[in-house]
């Protein structure tokens, strides 16, 4: 091989290289752009339950003034209200009541809000659900009011 055509290899062979790792890296960003766009929204539902457990009230005012449907349970079976009482949202529960939340809506082990707020003894909770209308005799799977 002549030193011509050597010199020749020498500088195609770093172009080659270059090149592949240019393409290796627009593939990977094609894919993150893929993964990233398929990605799905969180849902209103999940949304409202997010907003009411980290007593985001902003969020959940907007979500509010959209209509949503507020008869809905978490993925654990707990109605909106019963979140706010169990994380201790009370500014959260409130806005929930003055959006005429059903404070007799149940989790699937038939606890009411009341019981979450109950088991907090605070009694700012409990006041505001019985003056909402929370049933206090209500009794949960255990026959526990």
């Amino acid at each position: 091989m002549t030193p011509a055509r050597c010199a020749g290899l020498v500088l195609i062979a770093p172009l080659a290289l270059w090149s592949a790792a240019a393409s290796v890296a627009q593939a990977q960003e094609a894919r993150s752009r893929e993964s990233t766009a398929q990605a799905p929204a969180p849902s209103a539902r999940q949304q409202l339950f997010d907003a009411i457990e980290r007593g985001d009230l902003k969020r959940l005012e907007r979500l509010l003034k959209t209509g949503i449907h507020l008869a809905v349970k978490n993925d654990d079976g707990e109605p909106p209200l019963f979140v706010a009482a169990d994380k201790g949202q009370l500014d959260a529960l409130r806005m929930l009541i003055e959006a005429r939340c059903d404070p007799r809506l149940r989790t699937a082990n038939g606890e009411s809000a009341l019981h979450a707020a109950a088991m907090h003894s605070d009694p700012a909770f409990v006041r505001s659900l019985l003056e909402a209308g929370a049933e206090p005799n209500t009794l949960n799977a255990n026959g526990e009011t």
